[in-house]
């Protein structure tokens, strides 16, 4: 068996976003940023860029008619090819934080 362990993540600063905040002014206008665009999300397998072309939808939580993105949803193939690779970076030690123990 495998056993693959990380590093403790670490939490961002908290920020209060009270009202007058320079936070909140920021957030504000990356919302408003993000509202006029319409992104496209692939999925990420081994680094690469993977768009299926069989793509959902993401709205807005409180108008759904808005769409903010469309990301391409992972079919069988897919699904193998992530398995794959994680199995490749394991068995190859791949990654800094990674701690590899076991009996194979």
């Amino acid at each position: 068996m495998i056993y693959v362990s990380h590093a403790l993540p670490v939490n961002e600063p908290v920020k209060s976003y009270a009202p007058g905040s320079s936070e909140r002014a920021e957030l504000k206008a990356r919302l408003k940023t993000m509202a006029d665009e319409r992104i496209d999300i692939p999925l990420i397998i081994g680094g690469k860029e993977i768009r299926t072309g069989q793509r959902s939808e993401t709205v807005m939580p409180h108008n759904h008619r808005h769409v903010l993105a469309d990301w391409h949803r992972a079919g069988p193939s897919e699904i193998d090819q992530a398995i794959e690779e994680v199995r490749l970076d394991v068995q190859n030690g791949i990654g800094e934080e990674t701690v590899l123990r076991g009996d194979n």
